[in-house]
């Protein structure tokens, strides 16, 4: 499912969608399309859902995500998103 990044860190992220995505505590894959200096790549990471919240002024849930199990690789390019030069 397509969803809004609204925030990124080493840590998580905060995503919006129309609908809730799971319940909070359950494991999702998400992909993002990252290019860097040009090259393309997908950043494929585990995350459990820590929160989901309907918007109270607009038709939207809002939904945190905490990242599990990181590989360096996925550090790194996290660290470059995270810490643009």
């Amino acid at each position: 499912r397509d969803v809004h990044l609204i925030d990124i860190s080493m840590q998580g992220a905060m995503v919006k969608t129309s609908a809730t995505l799971a319940p909070v505590g359950q494991m999702l894959t998400i992909s993002m399309a990252i290019r860097i200096d040009e090259a393309a790549t997908t950043l494929r990471l585990q995350a459990s859902i820590c929160h989901s919240n309907r918007a109270t002024y607009e038709d939207a849930v809002f939904t945190g995500l905490a990242f599990k199990g990181l590989t360096q690789q996925d550090r790194l390019v996290l660290n470059y998103l995270t810490n643009p030069p």
